[in-house]
């Protein structure tokens, strides 16, 4: 690829980066975490069967209806991130002022397990809302398999439907699922799973 046409290729990237993390790429940054989700399970769908929700919940597929909340650098703004990344590209004269020193970001099954329930106790949802949906956590970290890891507080987790993550690096784990949950959720109770990375990651 010709220095040009990799300054331009990183110009666009960096545009529709933008847009995806603006508040009107919302809805799409939702239904792409439902995705992620439901392929890590198994589960076929297509992008139309993704509908949004009522805001809250953000999500409804069959009848599984997701919250979508997300796990990442405290104070970390993104869209503000890749705005600077634009500046840069658009003054870049050759690929070399493209090269950015790489955050290696991992996290701990047990320390994602203590941040769901730091945030879980944050929230103001009301019980009829919570009892009834599907909270997904996106972790915008990696973490490792086979980790253990303790629920202290289970009653946290028992105000939602289920709750459930996915990584950054394309793990996921059902924490909790009610008796009311999809089965298609029930079914993967402290299962973690891992699957392939396809760049794809936010």
């Amino acid at each position: 690829m010709e220095e040009k046409e990799a300054i331009t290729d990183n110009i666009k990237a960096c545009e529709e980066a933008m847009q995806f993390f603006s508040n009107p790429g919302r809805r799409e940054r939702e239904a792409w975490v439902v995705g992620q989700f439901l392929k890590n399970i198994g589960i076929n769908f297509e992008n139309s069967e993704l509908t949004p929700g009522n805001n809250p919940p953000d999500v409804i597929f069959q009848n599984a209806i997701f919250e979508i909340k997300e796990i990442d650098k405290k104070g970390r703004r993104r869209h503000d991130e890749y705005k600077q990344k634009l500046i840069g590209a658009r003054s870049a004269t050759q690929r070399e002022d493209l090269i950015e020193p790489y955050e290696f970001k991992h996290i701990t099954l047990q320390e994602i397990v203590d941040r769901i329930a730091e945030e879980l106790r944050t929230f103001n949802y009301s019980l009829d809302f919570s009892k009834d949906t599907d909270i997904l956590f996106y972790i915008n970290f990696s973490c490792k398999e086979n980790q253990n890891y303790t629920i202290s507080d289970n009653n946290i987790l028992k105000k939602w439907r289920s709750v459930s993550i996915i990584t950054n690096n394309n793990l996921s784990c059902v924490f909790y699922a009610a008796d009311s949950a999809p089965q298609f959720i029930k079914s993967r109770i402290g299962e973690i799973i891992k699957r392939p990375i396809d760049n794809t990651t936010i």
